[in-house]
């Protein structure tokens, strides 16, 4: 749901008085300008609505495939959301299975992540994702990751794979 631009509207302040102004010349009801109600322009702020939708239930797969031995487009996610909670499982591609638990704030989620590989290694790591609406209704997820296992972090996309 997009909400209409804000308007801003105030009251200019009072004229002092000026030997340049003859009496009568304002605006008010007596000729002065003493404050009365201006719109000032129209000003549009961006707006961010939040996704109130629950993820629970919901399945995410990347957009992208990312390094060997990490998620790829065909791992899934597979969500689920009580409260401020969040929690998902995941597996596919090199990815034997894997875990993932975390907290949302509004359209904010915090999660740690854990995996094991189909080579027998494990990994973990950090991840804050920012969900966001497509067009289409789907739902997306902007993550930025670090590995805490091992060197190395970056940014990925998962997509909510259609119901």
């Amino acid at each position: 749901m997009r909400l209409p631009p804000r308007t801003l509207t105030g009251r200019c302040p009072p004229r002092a008085p000026s030997p340049r102004t003859p009496a009568g010349a304002g605006t008010g009801p007596d000729g002065g300008d003493h404050g009365s109600p201006k719109l000032l322009p129209r000003i549009a702020f961006p707006q961010e609505s939040p996704v109130a939708r629950s993820l629970d239930g919901l399945v995410f797969a990347p957009v992208a495939d990312q390094s060997p031995g990490q998620v790829g487009r065909q791992t899934r996610f597979e969500y689920h959301e009580q409260d401020d909670r969040v929690w998902a499982e995941y597996r596919g591609g090199d990815v034997a299975m894997g875990y993932l638990v975390g907290t949302r704030a509004g359209r904010t989620i915090d999660f740690r992540y854990v995996q094991l590989r189909l080579d027998g290694t494990t990994a973990s790591g950090h991840c804050t994702s920012l969900l966001t609406e497509l067009p289409d209704g789907r739902l997306r997820l902007e993550e930025t990751w670090t590995w805490e296992s091992q060197e190395g972090s970056g940014t990925s996309v998962v997509e909510q794979l259609p119901l």
